[in-house]
């Protein structure tokens, strides 16, 4: 019976697959030698195959460390069968005398090269070495009935193979090992040497392995994932390993997975009809335990319940889910995922929160490419093709910016770059946690947002703009009405919206989609003076990138008179702002001096080290009466500036005096200068205390945007409570009011609810 094979392409790597299923032959190259004779067969056929996948009841994907040693060997008998060497030209070059030596030496040749190197390579090994001694023998001991010179040319042949084969890493590993062949049908060693994977046609990736001479860093779990951080003493490459459920089943558990697959593959028990996936992927996980039960009852095979329900897991994750990347997509260390072409040649890697640019061990595939890029697709309603080579989409949950990248754009096939946010937006106290912004900082940013000022936050891509934005949007008083645009969601709308803050969204067409005239999405302009139609209220620009620059600045100059405005661009100091407004996008120095101030993130490296820390490095105002080049004519004052050496944003010594800012703050207020400062004072020892607390309890949820927002709440409600009844604040008992209710109401009644739950 002949065995179907087929051949297929992932990137540049050539697949042989090979299908035993109508076949007596078991499948296994180690342990049946008819297997590992057809697949040397048809590796001498296509010797430029990468990876060898084998199918009976199983798919077995073959390491490509494994099929290199099968590869040697089918390059070894076939070069043998192009010299034709058990022929009497090339072993006696038809020297009439040898007659009587050309028997045996034909028939041993033809037997090793036809059927003992193909079946068991390592067996042929030592049955030539066993013929090269016996002729050896022969010679020396000077038979008269076969002619010497005849035997030494044989022997000269056989000595041919053995160099030939002794050139292997197989035969090598055997000599180096000193491994000995006591029972000629023994296969172990091919067990060791050809390992495999059992592979589904469902799960389309591959985990590499290491090198071992990698330093452990550390590791963590979350959900059912298990994360190894290694270094090397030979690259600056951190290497992120990830240990996927679904490559480590057990042989039952893979074959109720199979059929599980197989099943749904079929159209039974589908997920398409569902409106919203997202949603569904619990019910979905409750139907495909139940079935996976009904499987493994109809097969006789015994799992438990745990084993049921990974097993459910992993096909949700592969049907309503993202596949192997969705483990990367839910690590809260992980900031960016990057999927560069062709993928058969490049893994995943990642941005670490902890540990910055990491190598993953995760190589995808073409075919698990084309999958993704077909459901970003559907999911965005855009297409994606060699006439529209660039997506700007999004994953919903968690919440991850994605723009992708096709030919002719990407002449190696299709890459993907995945922005990811965090599911729960940062905040103030966060960030000072993390040392991105000082706690005074924080006062003073609190501070300007609740008094309308006109915000924008600058810095590279990375550096924290939108965290940084989404951040300052909690310190807006919810009693205000935002709107925000974006051309990708970013912000985070939906969980403000979900702790009482009241947002109407806007989103625009992508700034690198292509433009059409029949295009449903408004431009960033177009969205802008809609938004200014819409009544009054803060604006928040996701990103300035072009033409709604204009809108922008005159929203500015309109709006700082009762409501906020803030929006993010790329730029390295305030200088850099303006010149990019002004002179590269056209807008005159009199709109751009609509803006309050320009808060300036910056990812730094401290002192060389190969590690990115996120740092706030000014707080700049933008002053009023310049006319040209505020840089010549003192158009800016730095209120706070970072001081390397203290890793700290500190005021300027006189920023009371010298703000025109804070001078109009306190003008439309009554604020004096002494109650600024206690403003400032009074929030930093608030938003300091929520760390503390967060960090002596053990509770980070305390940081969390719902409670920071109710506690920003009860400030301004004590603080006004003070006014309402003294005509005055008392700052120092205002915050002695607000630290005995947060510590003593606020954070023991959580803990207690949690506790109860």
């Amino acid at each position: 019976m002949s065995i179907k094979y087929y051949l297929k392409q992932d990137g540049n790597k050539l697949i042989l697959c090979v299908d035993f299923t109508e076949s007596e032959i078991t499948g296994d190259i180690a342990s049946d030698e008819r297997a590992m004779a057809k697949v040397i067969e048809l590796l001498q056929e296509y010797p430029d195959v990468s990876r060898v996948v084998v199918k009976d009841f199983f798919s077995k994907d073959y390491k490509e460390e494994g099929i290199e040693y099968l590869k040697e060997i089918a390059s070894v008998i076939s070069e043998l069968s192009k010299k034709k060497i058990w022929s009497y030209s090339y072993l006696f070059e038809n020297d009439a005398t040898c007659y009587k030596v050309f028997g045996q030496a034909h028939n041993f040749l033809t037997y090793l090269v036809n059927e003992l190197l193909p079946r068991n390579p390592v067996m042929g090994y030592f049955e030539l070495l066993k013929e090269i001694e016996r002729v050896g023998f022969d010679i020396k001991s000077g038979r008269v009935e076969l002619p010497i010179a005849c035997l030494e040319r044989y022997f000269n042949v056989l000595m041919e193979v053995k160099n030939e084969l002794e050139k292997t890493k197989l035969i090598n590993f055997i000599k180096k090992n000193e491994i000995s062949l006591e029972d000629p049908s023994d296969r172990t060693i091919y067990s060791i040497l050809l390992t495999f994977n059992l592979k589904s046609e469902f799960i389309d990736v591959e985990l590499e392995e290491f090198q071992k001479n990698l330093e452990l860093i550390t590791t963590y779990r979350f959900y059912d994932y298990e994360v190894s951080i290694y270094r090397s003493g030979e690259s600056i490459d951190y290497y992120y390993y990830l240990d996927l459920p679904e490559m480590n089943l057990s042989l039952e558990e893979y074959v109720v997975y199979s059929k599980l697959m197989d099943t749904i593959a079929k159209g039974r028990a589908s997920a398409r009809y569902f409106i919203d996936p997202y949603r569904a992927r619990k019910h979905f996980q409750r139907i495909y335990f139940g079935m996976a039960l009904d499987i493994a009852e109809k097969k006789q095979i015994k799992l438990t319940e745990e084993q049921l329900d990974k097993i459910a897991k992993i096909v949700v994750r592969y049907t309503l889910g993202y596949g192997a990347i969705e483990p990367l997509l839910y690590d809260s260390k992980i900031t960016d995922i990057y999927i560069d072409s062709p993928v058969s040649q490049n893994n995943v890697y990642i941005v670490h929160a902890d540990y910055g640019e990491c190598v993953t061990n995760i190589r995808l595939t073409e075919n698990f490419l084309n999958k993704l890029s077909s459901k970003l697709r559907a999911s965005s309603g855009r297409p994606f093709d060699e006439a529209h080579p660039v997506l700007d989409t999004e994953i919903k949950e968690p919440f991850t910016r994605v723009a992708g990248i096709t030919r002719p754009l990407a002449p190696d096939g299709t890459a993907f770059a995945l922005r990811k946010h965090r599911m729960n937006p940062w905040t103030y106290p966060l960030f000072i946690k993390n040392k991105m912004i000082s706690p005074e900082a924080a006062a003073l940013l609190s501070l300007l947002v609740e008094y309308n000022s006109a915000i924008i936050i600058c810095g590279s891509r990375g550096a924290g703009k939108t965290s940084l934005l989404g951040a300052s949007m909690l310190e807006i008083l919810p009693k205000y009405r935002v709107i925000t645009i974006e051309d990708t969601l970013e912000l985070p709308v939906e969980y403000l919206k979900n702790i009482g803050y009241k947002i109407q969204r806007l989103k625009t067409r992508s700034a690198i989609s292509r433009d059409s005239e029949d295009s449903y999405e408004l431009t960033a302009a177009e969205a802008l003076r809609t938004a200014l139609r819409l009544g009054d209220s803060v604006l928040i620009v996701g990103e300035v990138r072009s033409l709604e620059a204009k809108e922008l600045f005159e929203a500015m100059r309109v709006g700082t008179a009762g409501y906020s405005v803030m929006g993010t661009i790329h730029g390295e100091n305030a200088y850099s702002v303006w010149d990019r407004i002004v002179n590269d996008l056209g807008i005159p120095s009199t709109q751009f001096k609509a803006t309050d101030v320009i808060v300036v993130a910056r990812p730094l490296r401290f002192k060389g080290s190969l590690k990115k820390y996120r740092r706030v490095v000014s707080i700049t105002e933008v002053k009023k009466l310049w006319k040209e080049d505020p840089m010549a004519e003192d158009g800016f004052y730095d209120i706070m500036t970072y001081h390397i050496d203290k890793d700290k944003l500190i005021f300027d010594q006189d920023f009371i005096e010298k703000s025109e800012l804070l001078a109009k703050i306190m003008k439309y207020t009554g604020f004096s200068k002494e109650d600024i400062l206690n403003e400032i004072e009074s929030r930093a020892k608030m938003l300091l205390t929520m760390v503390t607390v967060s960090e002596k309890l053990g509770k980070p949820e305390l940081l969390e945007g719902n409670n920071v927002s109710r506690a920003k709440n009860k400030y301004i409600l004590l603080s006004e409570k003070q006014r309402e009844e003294n005509g005055f604040i008392d700052y120092g008992q205002l915050f002695e009011d607000w630290k005995d209710w947060y510590i003593n109401k606020f954070v023991k009644n959580m803990i207690s609810v949690k506790n109860e739950r």
